[in-house]
C-alpha cells in the first residue's frame, strides 16, 4: 500500500487527564448516547482507516448526517469527536458556506484524512431557500463521491429537506437523535462536561499509528473481513447503504483488534452492531421511500426547478451569439428553449438515472406548458429544433401543485 503523506496540520495537546488506558476511557465515549455516540465514535475514526479501504478499492464516499431537534448537542457532540486539531476553526465550516465552492474545496484539501464538520443545516420555509438548501446538500454529497475523496464529512441537520433526491441521501448515512425533555437533556449536558475535551484526538493519533505499524496485516484483516462479511438480509443491495455499513463495521473490527486487544466489550460491539442495524432499516425504508417517490415524480416540477436554478446547465443571453449544445438554454420572451439533448443530460446528471424523453415530454404536455408544432412537439429555433416551454406557466402549475400538497 502507498504511504499516507503527513498531514501538516498539527494535533491537539495531549490533556494530562487523559490515562494511558485510552481503550477503557473510549467506552464513555462509545456508550455516551446510545444509538447515536457508537455509530459516530467509529464513524469519526474512518478517517484514520480511509487510506487502507481505498487500497482495497473500497471506497467509503459517504457523508454521517446527525439530524435531531435544536439544542439536542448535535454540534456539540460532531465536535467532541471530530475535531482533533489545534486550530479547531478549519474543521468546521457552516451549512450555508457550501455556495462558496472554491472556500470548500480549499478546506476539504488540506483535512486529508481528518473530519470536516458542516453545520446548522436547519428548516426553512421560503421556497426558494428550500431548492438553495437541497442544492447545497446534494452538490456537497457529489463532492464526497469521489474514489479517492480522503476528507470524513459530518453534517448537523434538524432534517434532510423532503424533496432531496434518491441519489443525493443514498450518499448519506443519517443518525436521528430523539427529541428529549428538558431534565433529559440537562442529564447529557452534565455527562458530556465530563469527557475529556481533547480524548479523541489522542486515540485518533495512537489508532494511526498502531494501524500504520501493523500495514500489511490490517490489509489482509479487512480482506479476510470483507470474504466473510454477511450483508443484513433485510436490506436493498441495489443502494449503496451495504457499502457505508461495511466501512464503519470494519473500523469497529479493526479499533476491537489493534487498540482493544480483541476485548469486545471495550469496543462495544455488540451495542454498536444493534445501533447500525437499527439505523440500516430506518435509512433502508427512507430510500426505498424515496425512490418510489422519484419513480413518480413529476417532470414538469424536476425540469422547471433545474432551469430556475440553472442546476448542471447555463443560461445563454438571447443575442446572436447564442449556440444550442447539449449543456445550455435559453429564455425569450418568458419561453424557455432548451433542445432535447440538453434536456436528457440535465435529467440524467440530476436524477443519475436515465429518463423515458416521451414520458417527459407526455408530462410537459399534459400539463398545457409546452408549446407545440401542429406535427412535432419541439419548434425550430436557431436553427435546431428545441422544446418550448412557458415559464409563467411552469410557476403556476408547481405553486398549484404546492398548495395542494399541503392540504393533503
Amino acid at each position: 500500500m502507498k504511504e499516507k503523506r503527513e498531514n501538516p496540520l498539527k494535533y491537539k495537546e495531549t490533556s494530562e487527564s487523559i490515562g494511558i488506558e485510552l481503550e477503557k476511557q473510549a467506552v464513555d465515549f462509545i456508550s455516551f448516547m446510545p444509538g447515536i455516540s457508537e455509530l459516530l465514535f467509529y464513524y469519526v475514526l474512518l478517517a484514520i482507516v480511509k487510506s487502507y479501504l481505498i487500497a482495497q478499492r473500497m471506497y467509503p464516499n459517504f457523508m454521517l448526517v446527525i439530524i435531531g431537534p435544536p439544542g439536542h448537542l448535535k454540534t456539540t457532540l460532531a465536535r467532541l469527536y471530530g475535531l482533533w486539531l489545534e486550530e479547531e476553526n478549519i474543521q468546521e465550516i457552516m451549512f450555508m458556506d457550501i455556495a462558496k465552492q472554491k472556500e470548500l474545496a480549499e478546506r476539504i484539501e488540506k483535512l486529508e484524512w481528518l473530519n470536516l464538520i458542516v453545520d446548522d443545516m436547519h428548516e426553512v420555509m421560503n421556497d426558494y431557500r428550500k431548492g438553495k438548501q437541497i442544492d447545497m446538500l446534494d452538490y456537497l454529497a457529489r463532492h464526497c463521491d469521489s474514489k479517492y475523496f480522503k476528507t470524513n464529512i459530518i453534517v448537523t441537520a434538524e432534517s434532510i429537506p423532503k424533496k432531496s433526491i434518491f441519489s443525493t441521501c443514498d450518499r448519506m448515512f443519517p443518525i436521528y437523535i430523539q427529541k428529549k425533555n428538558a431534565e433529559e437533556l440537562q442529564q447529557l449536558k452534565n455527562l458530556i462536561s465530563n469527557l475529556p475535551e481533547n480524548f479523541m484526538s489522542q486515540l485518533a493519533q495512537r489508532f494511526s499509528k498502531v494501524l500504520m505499524e501493523n500495514s500489511d496485516e490490517v490489509q489482509k484483516d479487512i480482506r479476510d473481513f470483507l470474504r466473510n462479511y454477511t450483508v443484513i438480509e433485510e436490506l436493498d443491495a441495489t443502494t449503496r447503504l451495504v457499502s457505508h455499513i461495511q466501512a464503519i463495521q470494519i473500523v469497529e473490527f479493526l479499533y476491537r483488534k489493534y487498540i482493544c486487544n480483541g476485548d469486545e466489550t471495550l469496543s462495544m460491539k455488540s451495542q454498536f452492531n444493534d445501533s447500525i442495524k437499527n439505523h440500516a432499516l430506518k435509512i433502508n425504508k427512507q430510500l426505498q421511500v424515496r425512490r418510489l417517490q422519484e419513480e413518480n415524480q413529476d417532470y414538469v416540477e424536476i425540469i422547471y426547478n433545474i432551469l430556475s436554478m440553472q442546476k448542471f446547465i447555463k443560461l445563454e443571453g438571447m443575442s446572436e451569439d447564442y449556440v444550442p449544445q447539449d449543456d445550455n438554454f435559453a429564455l425569450y420572451n418568458g419561453k424557455f428553449y432548451i433542445t432535447s439533448g440538453a434536456l436528457q443530460r440535465v435529467l440524467l446528471l440530476h436524477l443519475q438515472r436515465t429518463v423515458s424523453m416521451k414520458a417527459v415530454t407526455d408530462s410537459l404536455h399534459d400539463a398545457g406548458v409546452l408549446e407545440e408544432d401542429k406535427d412535432a412537439r419541439t419548434k425550430k429555433f436557431q436553427g435546431k429544433r428545441h422544446y418550448v416551454i412557458s415559464r409563467a406557466a411552469m410557476e403556476l402549475y408547481c405553486k398549484m401543485k404546492d398548495n395542494s400538497e399541503r392540504y393533503l
